[in-house]
């Protein structure tokens, strides 16, 4: 597919497309987002795309593949900062300990 026919795909299904990634985010800004990343990706692929099948269909996978992406990212972001947290935590009880122990060696003359 050229640039031209796929001009003519975002101006024939682009509201379409808009609207499936506003209901599948949620939210305006990130509609926005995963709407532009679809169809960047669709320049991308853009010899992939058959214009005499259903390219609206392809747009959408686009979408959904993208979405899940990002949703998996943020979720292995989140676990990295939640283990971060937790190893700071056994940092600090770790050092809180060692530090009670060396006091009560210190006293003790060892």
């Amino acid at each position: 597919m050229g640039i031209d026919e796929l001009i003519q795909v975002v101006t024939l299904h682009g509201t379409s497309i808009y609207r499936f990634c506003s209901k599948l985010t949620g939210k305006k800004e990130d509609a926005d987002d995963l709407y532009q990343e679809t169809f960047l990706k669709a320049v991308e692929l853009r010899l992939k795309m058959d214009a005499s099948r259903n390219p609206k269909s392809f747009l959408i996978s686009i979408a959904v593949k993208l979405h899940k992406n990002h949703r998996r990212k943020l979720a292995w972001r989140n676990r990295i900062a939640q283990s971060a947290v937790r190893g700071e935590a056994a940092s600090k009880k770790s050092c809180r300990w060692l530090s009670s122990k060396s006091s009560k060696c210190a006293a003790l003359g060892k």
